[in-house]
């Protein structure tokens, strides 16, 4: 039975961000690839890729939760080894390069940068994803473009899977005023055209989040769920 593993495709910088999250990313030469016990189960390369898709989308999230400014990376060419040498069953893109250096989100009200600290439960937390199809969907929803309809994906799954708004306060993870601010994300007045409503269903915040803002809200409400796991 082969031993497979898949290159990846997309900025070096977010590549490079993937490997730092203990997940099975490693750079090899000028190459990034994937490895993942789940692939040598597998007899089909077909079987490998599409599995490899399903864990990026994960990756990605893991990653923005990393880099707030992390663009999603892809699924490559797919190699098995045999025993007697590295064969290509399936062949990707070549890497994108461009360099770019990480913006930080700013508090719109205090022009002062958010931090988002790093976490060192990236690997446990691909794990998860695995088993938990709730956790997958949050992630890939948190590594697709940033916008408020997005955003409240994330948090969506995160109060549904939990039991509720009340809970996600009882639980100490944020705050019911912080989540009103967030209901921003709804209003025509905050987002224009972006929103998540066409029309105002109802008066927008006093204080509404700026876009960097929300995005911080939920990675905080999202490491807070997955570390819960």
């Amino acid at each position: 039975m082969p031993k497979w593993h898949v290159t990846l495709n997309g900025d070096p910088w977010d590549l490079k961000t993937l490997t730092g999250l203990a997940v099975g990313v490693a750079e090899e030469g000028h190459t990034f690839v994937l490895r993942s016990p789940d692939f040598d189960g597998l007899t089909d390369a077909g079987a490998v890729q599409q599995l490899a898709i399903e864990l990026v989308e994960v990756l990605n999230g893991l990653g923005r939760m990393k880099d707030g400014n992390l663009q999603p990376v892809t699924a490559g060419g797919v190699i098995g080894d045999n025993g007697d040498g590295m064969i290509s069953l399936f062949v990707g893109d070549g890497l994108s390069v461009a360099d770019r250096a990480g913006a930080a989100i700013s508090d719109s009200a205090t022009g002062e940068p958010i931090p988002v600290p790093p976490s060192p439960d990236f690997a446990k937390w691909a794990a998860i994803a695995q088993r938990e199809p709730n956790v997958r969907r949050a992630l890939r929803f948190f590594a697709a473009p940033v916008t408020p309809v997005n955003l409240w994906k994330v948090y969506e799954v995160i109060r549904d899977d939990v039991g509720g708004k009340g809970q996600i306060v009882s639980y100490g993870w944020t705050t019911a005023d912080q989540i009103e601010r967030f209901r921003s994300v709804h209003s025509v007045s905050a987002f224009g055209d972006e929103a998540r409503h066409a029309v105002e269903m109802q008066p927008p915040p006093r204080d509404p989040m700026s876009l960097g803002e929300a995005q911080a809200f939920v990675r905080g409400l999202l490491e807070r769920w997955l570390a819960s796991k």
